[in-house]
């Protein structure tokens, strides 16, 4: 559920503006009977004060924030103090703000006049960004808010829910009187809002990289449902169709990708929650009874794991794929499973050592094969398509060219989603390769440290630079690990060096899985958009 924060703040000091109508317009109509009514928590804060704002902001975590009042152009937006009376709120000191909860949030709107510099301030961390070049009339603002939740309600993305909230102002003819802006000079002309461009709410978008895969996603798709919707037209239809094996070939390679991503998932879990504790506690078998039952209970989750790659590999569409590997963990699991019923350590170091083997190499296999299939996925060349196909439907229903908009800006999120593909896997695989690089020091370092004390500084440069885009908090925990790492290789103390190194590669690994998360959504984001080309190619069979 997305939660939209609104912010009110009308000061006793300045111009009265109609808020509540504002905000009842929206919860209670726009919202309330939109199809998608339970995608959206609703929270509410009026007479905002700078402690209010931030308290709302870090507790409640909102995807999209929603500001409305007056806006004193670069000076900032006015809120109130504790008497009521007005204070200005800069850009710098929102951009702080929202740069704390930028994983989280997805759109700022800022309904008040002037908001163009508070905007561009915030645009740095939020991945879009409403605001205002000039002055917007209180009926236009209220106007911009219906629309736009009304689309958003319609389950329209954030880019589209700007165009309905800029056409609703045009619809509504509303004019510069009463401007939601202190500073503003007396307005003589009452000429309509939609005959002047530079009055309405500007949409700032930021860096592709970062931005929610959804809300691409959701773009793209919004884009092709224009294009399903033409194929009843017969020169749409067969214009398509010439496009027919590429869109077939795209939704295979998003089948591929997103099926390499699911096994290097259950692989990355095994180790993490069952081979790392196995090897962990292998030293209090079989005499402690809490630890045979833990055991236990691994292997019931190591046949589950098992089940599952079973029921991914199995798939008509995955036939060819060498899945030998399962069989070796299916061995190590029967082993285990020998191990507890007999109480024999010797078939738990077998355990072991057959995890060993298997997690030395089968993660780094499916990584290479990810990447291939990643860096095949011609998602730039189906984006130069859908904009060639764009070009000829403009010709082909020369009527109605704002009917494509959809499409084109679902053309642009399709670059992005590119790009963002394109980074993440390359971050992905360079956590795999320092994944494999701990992996075979932990191996040697019961025997020297001599290894870890020649690669710490390489180790140290991989990390920074795969955390570049990390916030603070993220790299806190991993910051730490490392600060104690390097403080027992200072003193030379194997066991402590032992002991540090231990705790820093489950961080990293914890790190590396943050990266697996964020893989395995966006893979989820592009199979939707598989299903939709797969449609249309069934529709133009």
């Amino acid at each position: 559920m997305k939660t939209i924060l609104f912010l009110a703040a009308n000061p006793d000091d300045t111009a009265a503006l109609k808020l509540n109508r504002e905000l009842r317009n929206i919860q209670e109509e726009e919202l309330k009977k939109s199809k998608y009514r339970d995608d959206f928590k609703c929270e509410r804060r009026d007479a905002v004060r700078w402690e209010d704002l931030e308290r709302a902001i870090l507790e409640l975590k909102p995807r999209i924030v929603h500001f409305c009042g007056h806006g004193a152009g670069q000076a900032g937006l006015v809120i109130e103090n504790q008497q009521g009376q007005s204070v200005l709120l800069s850009g710098e000191i929102l951009a702080g703000l929202f740069k704390q909860v930028a994983d989280t949030l997805e759109c700022v709107l800022l309904n008040a006049c002037y908001s163009k510099a508070q905007a561009e301030a915030i645009q740095g961390h939020v991945n879009y960004v409403i605001g205002a070049n000039s002055t917007i009339a209180d009926a236009a603002a209220i106007a911009y808010a219906n629309g736009f939740y009304r689309a958003l309600g319609a389950g329209r993305s954030i880019p589209s829910a700007h165009e309905a909230g800029c056409l609703e102002i045009q619809v509504q003819s509303c004019t510069l009187e009463k401007p939601r802006d202190i500073l503003a000079p007396e307005i003589e002309s009452p000429e309509p809002q939609a005959a002047i461009a530079s009055h309405l709410p500007i949409l700032l978008i930021k860096d592709p990289l970062t931005a929610f895969p959804d809300s691409l996603r959701q773009d793209v798709q919004e884009g092709l449902d224009v294009l399903v919707g033409l194929l009843s037209i017969p020169d749409v239809n067969s214009r398509v169709t010439l496009f027919q094996s590429e869109f077939s070939a795209i939704c295979a390679q998003i089948m591929w990708l997103r099926f390499y991503k699911q096994l290097h998932d259950l692989l990355h879990q095994v180790e993490i929650q069952y081979y790392r504790e196995l090897v962990k506690s292998a030293r209090l078998f079989p005499e402690d009874d809490i630890t045979v039952t833990t055991f236990y209970e691994y292997e019931l989750a190591l046949r589950a794991v098992i089940h599952e790659a079973q029921a991914i590999v199995v798939q008509p569409a995955c036939s060819g794929y060498d899945c030998a590997w399962l069989a070796k963990l299916e061995e190590a699991c029967n082993e285990l499973q020998a191990a507890i019923t007999q109480l024999d350590q010797r078939r738990l170091k077998k355990t072991i050592y057959l995890m060993t083997v298997l997690l030395a190499d089968q993660p780094i296999r499916l990584n290479m094969a990810l990447t291939t299939t990643a860096k095949a996925l011609r998602l730039a060349s189906l984006a130069q398509t859908l904009n060639q196909l764009h070009q000829d439907l403009l010709m082909l229903i020369a009527g109605n060219p704002s009917s494509l908009q959809p499409l084109q800006a679902g053309i642009q999120s399709l670059e992005n989603l590119n790009q963002q593909l394109n980074h993440l896997i390359q971050t992905h695989d360079g956590w795999q390769t320092l994944d494999s690089i701990l992996r075979r020091i932990e191996t040697n370092l019961n025997r020297d440290t001599e290894e870890l004390e020649w690669s710490w500084t390489d180790i140290k440069e991989k990390i920074a630079t795969l955390c570049q885009q990390d916030s603070e908090a993220d790299l806190l925990q991993l910051q730490q690990a490392e600060q104690n790492l390097d403080q027992a290789l200072e003193i030379q103390n194997p066991s402590r060096i032992r002991h540090c190194f231990w705790i820093y590669r489950r961080v990293a690994l914890m790190r590396f899985s943050s990266v697996d998360l964020r893989l395995v959504k966006f893979c989820d984001e592009l199979q939707k958009i598989g299903h939709t080309l797969e449609l249309i190619v069934t529709k133009i069979s």
